[in-house]
C-alpha cells in the first residue's frame, strides 16, 4: 500500500512538471495546464494557458485569440510583446523591456508597464483594473475602457490619448510631455498634467 502511494505522488508530481512548457518558436490550439516560459521568438495562438505566461530575458511573444488563467509577465528585457484579441484573467505586468503592442484585449487584473525603451500603443482594449504606464517613452491610447484609475507617470515620449473611457481617475505626473489627446471621458478625477484635458 505504502509502495502504492507513493507512486501515485510520484506520478502527480511529474504530471504538474510536465505540465510547464517552454517555447522558443510556435504553439497553437492547445491548452497547456502549467505556466508558459517565452524565450527567443514565440507565437501563441488559440491556446488556454492555465497557469502564467512568462517572458524571459530578450524574447519576442505574440498572442492571439488566447485566454490565460494567470498573469502575462516580464521582469527584465523582452525585446517586443504584441498581444491580439486574448482574455487575460490576471495582471499584465511589463517590466524593462523595448516595444509593446496590446489590441481588443480583456484583461481582468491591472496592467503594469515599466521602464520600456520602446513605442507602447494600447488600442480598444478592455481592463478591469488600472493601467499605469511609469518611466516609458511614446505611448498611444486609443479608445480604451478602463474600469480603475489610469495613470501616465516619468514617460520621456510623447503621451497620446483618444477616445479611452476611464472610470476611476486620470493622473499624470512628471512626465516631459503634457499627455494630449481628445474625446477622452474620465469619471473621477483629473489631476496633475491631464487636469485640463
Amino acid at each position: 500500500m505504502k509502495k502504492l502511494i507513493a507512486l501515485t505522488v510520484f506520478l502527480l508530481a511529474a504530471n504538474v512538471a510536465m505540465a510547464n512548457e517552454t517555447c522558443s518558436s510556435s504553439i497553437k490550439n492547445r491548452t497547456i495546464q502549467g505556466d508558459v516560459r517565452i524565450s527567443g521568438s514565440c507565437s501563441l495562438s488559440e491556446v488556454n494557458v492555465r497557469g502564467d505566461v512568462i517572458i524571459l530575458p530578450g524574447a519576442t511573444l505574440t498572442l492571439t485569440n488566447s485566454v490565460v488563467d494567470g498573469d502575462v509577465e516580464s521582469r527584465n528585457r523582452f525585446k517586443e510583446v504584441v498581444m491580439i484579441k486574448n482574455t487575460i484573467n490576471g495582471d499584465v505586468d511589463l517590466e524593462r523591456g523595448t516595444r509593446v503592442r496590446l489590441v481588443e484585449n480583456t484583461v481582468h487584473g491591472n496592467v503594469d508597464l515599466e521602464y520600456t525603451s520602446g513605442e507602447a500603443e494600447f488600442d480598444r482594449n478592455r481592463i478591469s483594473g488600472d493601467l499605469k504606464i511609469d518611466k516609458g517613452q511614446t505611448s498611444r491610447l486609443n479608445a480604451n475602457t478602463i474600469s480603475g484609475d489610469l495613470e501616465l507617470e516619468r514617460n520621456t515620449g510623447r503621451l497620446l490619448l483618444s477616445g479611452n473611457h476611464v472610470s476611476g481617475d486620470l493622473e499624470c505626473k512628471r512626465n516631459s510631455q503634457n499627455p494630449t489627446g481628445n474625446q477622452n471621458q474620465v469619471t473621477g478625477r483629473k489631476m496633475g498634467q491631464c487636469s485640463n484635458m
